[in-house]
């Protein structure tokens, strides 16, 4: 992966202290291969970050600034502040970069809901000035909030800049504002949202040029030094503006309560414990159920609901009567002041909780410095990149689990905590969970026990990631791309990890598991169903059986549409890095619609499977191990299982003819086999298809469904910009009627044999063959019941029927009648617009209400639409 310059400014700078040279910025340009301008621009860019120090002014030196530089001062100030080298730690390096940059240091805002902690983190900053001598120790730290003043701008504004004698009634002396007294330190201005417009224009002037006017001063300019910072809970889009928003060079956003990792809920809370401890000078015990509860929580006042519950628990076990003893929190002390739905929760961690005591007498933990976890952290990246150097992946595994032997003995790593036995009782639950039960992986204590270390590592490291550390990903990732989602997925699992320390420790967990996830599977298998875990029930049993990761699956709600699964599927097509292709097995959906929706965006060959239960899973998931074909397994899916399935783009991968007969599947069927009679040994495929459906593919104008379509026969006329060949299986019954069909099969078939095929069809068609396909009710009454139904059309519409229109709908009102009377089914009707339509389904019911009483059926409204499609070209041409 390519270094970026200011990766390069670094190493430049790193290069000339190694050879005891004084490092300027020339001397890092000329390292760089770039000019002066350039190689300051970065180094200043490295002096923001903390990275780097300079000394002196004419010439001015660089410096790197060594871990101990970095952390011990951080360490000391922002240890209090929970979550420092953990979810905050990149809040915080932007608060001392804020701090740090010359000369005066940036303007800092800091946004984050109501109790998150801001006005503390700013206190905390101010601390961390004096502490680094960037401020003089009395420098003074002054706070603000606006929203006291929020009704009077003016009153607000004297407050900031002070006001001379009869600014206004009641000024009787001169009198300076918190920016005069502020000068040398910083001013914390809280619920800054509260400034009106024109306070903030005044302020972003000061901010600009370091001058003031106080009010009722229209001559004197007076100058002051301030750092601020800013905090507010608003969108700063909408309340500042844009103007002054642009004087506020760095922003810190801090989380809200219920989004930091458990581990830093539980601080919080051992915390507010630990401090009322002192005040009350007692111990107390605190139960475990009262640890689940407030840290599965989601207090709208975050942490400061949090410590005022505390607080209230502490005064409630202390009125039942302590006398110095030890007070005890139970969970009655709590759940009149929670949420209820905040106490109904069970999350997995209440089962790796222990009561926690804490006593008035013991100094309050601290933090331990980070300095220990990343030299461990430093140590396993030397292993790591020894093993890419030597080649040698397969032994990263053997190695860390040498080495872990021995870092199990280091002190000063915090590893015997309640909240570190925490983290591991979760760690174990989840790869249980994730690794072994849904992706069939199974690994001993011990190697789960490293895992847990390496990722407790990727947790609580500091160390800045060097030019190694993407390319080291990379690399892994491309190795190993299997066993990379697997370690994903159970990061993702995590409410632990945050980005950056899942990118850390990603990588490590994949080398862990690529012994035991095989990486030359050519095939990917996604299973999606409807229902909360049926898809990765069916999956952990394949993957168990199988002893490995074979296929993933999607669980998705009930009301789960088709669009919902190819987005689905293409969220998982994105992790993967494809050989053969992708076999998807749905429990429901369109396969034609789902195979092109998904195809599009897929490389390589696509199988779709509507039928997901676990024997099909299983099977498909055995032949993917045993290295089978996508093809093989494909033929075998379509051919073998009583489902269907769908690995090609269109109606068929073979060259074929579509039958779609308006009368119903039954007679497309029929004339499928006497078709098939003459053109099975040519290899042409007969598809039948319902007419509904080929009307709906033909309006959407779905041309790639008919890619391989050499004709389509149907028993009406198609749309005359249909570009497909097309028949109306009809038009052969005329004294033409050879010269229709013969041109699209004369290639196929000898003429003798296309002669017998049309005389089959002719008998099939006839009274007789009517009568031959009904198989309840009596064909001569039927047909002669038709037969009145037609004369009354004929009539009231004054046309007459040709043989072959007569001859189509004996065929289609016959069948119908004998579906209507075996299918009851009450359909809802659609209102009809066009008046002629409407007028014809009004008499049609009169032709059709002797057949209606005498069967006790209902002509519906779409088997009247059919009619009235055969019918409206003779009704409009009278």
């Amino acid at each position: 992966m390519k270094i970026t310059a200011k990766e390069k400014a670094l190493e430049a700078l790193r290069t000339l202290e190694r050879d005891g040279q004084l490092a300027t910025a020339e001397r890092v340009a000329e390292k760089m291969d770039v000019t002066r301008q350039v190689a300051s621009h970065y180094l200043t860019r490295l002096l923001e970050e903390g990275q780097v120090k300079r000394t002196g002014t004419k010439p001015v030196y660089w410096n790197t600034v060594s871990r101990e530089e970095q952390t011990d001062c951080a360490d000391a100030v922002f240890s209090s502040f929970i979550g420092y080298a953990g979810s905050q730690r990149q809040a915080i390096h932007q608060c001392i970069a804020a701090v740090k940059y010359p000369p005066d240091g940036l303007n800092l805002l800091i946004t984050g809901d109501s109790g998150v902690g801001k006005s503390y983190l700013a206190h905390l900053i101010y601390q961390y000035a004096v502490r680094e001598q960037i401020l003089a120790k009395d420098a003074p730290y002054l706070v603000l909030n606006c929203a006291d003043y929020a009704n009077n701008p003016e009153l607000l504004s004297s407050a900031l800049f002070g006001y001379t004698k009869g600014a206004f009634t009641g000024a009787a002396g001169n009198k300076e504002g918190l920016i005069a007294e502020a000068d040398g330190g910083y001013l914390f201005l809280d619920e800054v949202h509260r400034l009106s417009r024109e306070n903030q224009e005044k302020l972003f002037l000061f901010m600009d040029t370091g001058r003031f006017r106080p009010l009722g001063e229209n001559k004197i300019w007076k100058r002051s030094c301030v750092r601020f910072i800013f905090a507010t809970t608003e969108d700063i889009d909408t309340v500042f503006l844009d103007t002054f928003r642009r004087r506020i060079q760095t922003h810190v956003h801090l989380g809200c309560y219920s989004k930091r990792p458990a581990s830093e809920k539980y601080q919080m809370i051992q915390m507010l414990y630990q401090e009322e401890a002192e005040k009350v000078q007692a111990p107390i015990r605190i139960k475990k159920e009262v640890l689940g509860a407030l840290i599965s929580a989601e207090p709208k006042g975050n942490i400061g609901r949090i410590k005022n519950i505390v607080k209230q628990s502490c005064a409630e076990s202390y009125c039942r009567g302590s006398n110095g003893e030890k007070l005890e929190i139970r969970l009655a002390d709590i759940a009149h002041l929670m949420e209820n739905s905040d106490l109904e929760k069970k999350p997995v961690l209440w089962n790796y909780l222990e009561d926690m005591t804490v006593s008035c007498t013991e100094e309050k933990e601290k933090l331990r410095s980070t300095d220990m976890w990343d030299k461990t952290y430093v140590e396993l990246e030397r292993i790591l990149d020894t093993c890419m150097e030597e080649n040698s992946w397969s032994e990263f595994s053997k190695r860390i689990k040498e080495w872990y032997a021995d870092v199990q003995k280091a002190e000063n790593l915090d590893t015997e905590s309640s909240a570190f036995r925490m983290q591991y009782g979760i760690f174990v639950h989840v790869w249980r969970d994730i690794v072994e039960r849904r992706y069939g992986i199974q690994m001993g204590g011990e190697e789960i026990r490293v895992c847990f270390w390496l990722w407790c590592l990727s947790v609580k490291t500091e160390t800045e990631r060097g030019s190694m550390a993407p390319k080291r990903s990379s690399i892994v990732k491309r190795k190993y791309p299997r066993s990379w989602y697997v370690a994903e997925q159970f990061c993702r699992s995590l409410q632990e990890l945050d980005e950056s320390s899942m990118k850390s420790a990603v990588p490590f967990l994949t080398l862990m598991l690529s012994a035991r996830i095989p990486e030359n599977v050519r095939i990917s298998g996604l299973l999606a169903a409807h229902g909360e875990k049926t898809a990765s029930s069916i999956q952990a049993v394949v993957n168990h059986l199988c002893g490995t990761y074979i296929l993933e699956g999607i669980d998705m709600p009930i009301d789960t549409d088709v669009e919902e699964i190819v987005l689905k599927a293409r969220e998982y097509i994105k992790t993967q890095v494809f050989g053969e292709g992708l076999i998807l097995i749905v429990d429901t959906g369109s396969l034609s619609r789902l195979y092109t929706s998904v195809r599009s965006f897929l490389k390589g060959e696509l199988l779709v499977i509507d039928n997901l239960t676990t024997s099909v899973a299983l099977d498909i998931g055995l032949k993917i191990q045993a290295g089978m074909s996508f093809t093989e397994i494909a033929e075998r899916a379509e051919a073998g299982y009583q489902i269907s399935a769908k690995y090609y783009e269109g109606f068929s991968k073979r060259q074929h003819i579509i039958i779609s007969c308006m009368s119903g599947a039954g007679i497309s069927e029929k004339v499928k086999e006497v078709m098939e009679t003459y053109l099975a040994r040519e290899g042409i495929e007969l598809i039948t298809m319902d007419y509904r459906k080929l009307k709906t593919a033909i309006a959407e104008n779905q041309e790639k469904f008919f890619r391989n379509t050499m004709l389509v026969i149907t028993t009406n006329n198609l749309p005359e910009n249909f570009r497909i060949p097309h028949v109306n299986i009809y038009d052969i019954l005329d004294e033409d009627g050879a010269k229709k069909l013969w041109p699209y099969l004369h290639e196929k078939m000898e003429a003798h044999d296309y002669e017998k095929m049309l005389g089959d069809l002719l008998k099939l068609f006839s009274r007789e063959g009517v009568a031959g396909r009904l198989q309840f009710l009596n064909s001569v009454v039927v047909i002669n019941e038709v037969e009145a139904v037609l004369k009354q059309y004929e009539s009231y519409y004054h046309f007459q029927m040709n043989g072959k229109l007569k001859l189509n709908l004996y065929m289609h009102l016959a069948l119908m009648l004998e579906r209507l009377l075996v299918h009851r089914e009450d359909e809802e009707e659609e209102e009809v617009v066009d008046e002629k339509e409407r007028h014809f389904y009004e008499m049609s019911h009169r032709f059709f209400n002797q057949t209606e009483e005498k069967y006790n059926i209902r002509v519906s409204q779409y088997e009247l639409s059919l009619l009235y499609e055969l019918l409206s070209p003779m009704i409009e041409a009278v």
